[in-house]
């Protein structure tokens, strides 16, 4: 589910901003996976700090960076938000779970209809819909939602994110 991969010098201190969300990250995924749900839940929220960190940098400073940077950035937040989401669903917290990638759906989607922001930060957050989009219809599966309700959600994403064109037409 992510685009941005923890890297073997993670295991290292690292000396950058997505160096540090790399190493929760992976502290994370390392803890959920041995069963220590508590420590995972700890670098899950920590990634999470990272994330608010990052889309404030893609808003904030996203027009005088690379394109590259500023996808990173919400990388980090769409990483963020599914791969915790994933980890309370797999702990039966489905309705968690959900609101916490609709949260990320709507940070995007915020940002997307912000005219101050820059192109380049409007086209990221273009490129970040879909793989968001894939986790959370993943995560409506996983909570058993009816097919009659995931196409409303799924309809009503959809004409959110199309507002956008709204905004810029």
């Amino acid at each position: 589910m992510s685009s941005v991969n923890a890297s073997p010098r993670s295991r290292s201190a690292p000396s950058s901003f997505e160096g540090r969300w790399k190493l929760s990250r992976m502290r994370a995924n390392e803890a959920a996976a041995s069963g220590r749900h508590e420590l995972a839940e700890s670098h899950y929220l920590e990634t999470l700090r990272l994330a608010r960190m990052a889309i404030g940098r893609a808003r904030h400073d996203g027009a005088t960076q690379a394109d590259a940077t500023v996808d990173g950035w919400l990388a980090i937040w769409v990483d963020s938000h599914l791969e915790y989401a994933d980890f309370l669903a797999d702990g039966g917290e489905f309705e968690t779970a959900l609101s916490l990638g609709f949260e990320a759906y709507e940070q995007i989607v915020t940002a997307l209809h912000d005219t101050q922001l820059n192109a380049r930060v409007h086209g990221a957050c273009l490129r970040r819909l879909k793989p968001l989009m894939d986790g959370l219809r993943t995560l409506m599966d996983r909570a058993g939602m009816p097919e009659c309700h995931k196409a409303r959600v799924i309809e009503k994403a959809q004409a959110l994110a199309l507002g956008y064109w709204n905004v810029w037409t």
